[in-house]
């Protein structure tokens, strides 16, 4: 078993055919300690939240890729979060300049930026995949400030 003082609880749109494929994984690696919910996670961290289902360790986001579902995937896991909870955000390049295309910025990027910039999160290093040379994350640890941060709605995107 796969560090056993280890729970899972992952999200996922269930769009993508390789979902399944990581399930299996997720649930033969944890087993009995992997929490898996299929839907948005616009709707499902609401709901997550109204469970009151606990603080996490590490948050990975991976998912929505305009400014405001990006943004607000961030903000909707400020619930459960710590001081010393981890954010990864896939699809991030801190590096990107905005203003040529030799490094264009994604859009989770700017998400990214935009939740340091309003002190949610506090970026910790470069961006960097661990597991995928094409693909770059960026790290950051929640700051207390997250309860309170705002949601972006269609208005202020």
């Amino acid at each position: 078993t796969m560090l056993p003082n280890v729970h899972v609880h992952s999200v996922d749109i269930c769009y993508h055919k390789y979902t399944r494929a990581n399930l299996k994984m997720l649930v033969d690696a944890f087993p009995d300690r992997y929490k898996f919910e299929c839907g948005s996670s616009h709707k499902k961290l609401l709901t997550m939240k109204k469970q009151n289902v606990g603080k996490y360790d590490l948050v990975m986001v991976d998912g929505d890729h305009s400014l405001k579902g990006a943004y607000n995937d961030i903000l909707h896991t400020c619930h459960f979060t710590n001081d010393r909870t981890l954010l990864v955000m896939d699809d991030c390049e801190l590096k990107c300049d905005p203003h040529t295309s030799k490094v264009p910025c994604q859009t989770p990027t700017k998400s990214f930026k935009r939740a340091v910039k309003g002190g949610l999160v506090e970026a910790l290093n470069e961006s960097k995949s661990m597991l995928d040379p094409e693909s770059q994350n960026c790290y950051a640890r929640y700051k207390s400030k997250c309860q309170g941060g705002k949601r972006i709605n269609a208005t202020n995107a």
